[in-house]
């Protein structure tokens, strides 16, 4: 399910700004959506029951909650511009897209952690 929800993050609302929408594939962050989209999709190797895919998986899921935190931060923090002399500070609120990538990937870090540690397979397999 947490990899369901980085995968469908990008094609819903990702951001808003003065009352405008943008999905993520209507940005210039193609690659790092690419990547956190790739992350969702490599973590579902957790269902291999071997070792080297759990590692994988915990570390593409860490990849995609690395780059989707980054971005929550970001935007929560906003942006200050100069317009006649004076700063005008704009607030970007994450849309619901970004927020499921942000919480699918933490999700999949954790069950994925959990997995690796309670379930553990050795690594001849």
């Amino acid at each position: 399910m947490a990899a369901v929800t980085i995968i469908v993050g990008p094609f819903l609302p990702w951001a808003s700004v003065l009352g405008l929408t943008v999905t993520g594939w209507h940005t210039d962050l193609k690659l790092q959506i690419g990547l956190i989209t790739a992350g969702g999709v490599i973590s579902l190797a957790f269902l291999a029951r071997r070792t080297w895919a759990r590692v994988l998986a915990v570390l593409a899921a860490g990849m995609s909650l690395g780059i989707s935190g980054y971005y929550v931060v970001k935007m929560l923090q906003g942006t200050d511009q100069r317009f006649f002399h004076k700063t005008i500070h704009f607030s970007v609120n994450p849309g619901i897209g970004l927020w499921l990538m942000f919480g699918g990937s933490l999700a999949a870090v954790a069950i994925h952690a959990w997995g690796l540690r309670t379930d553990p397979v050795g690594f001849a397999d």
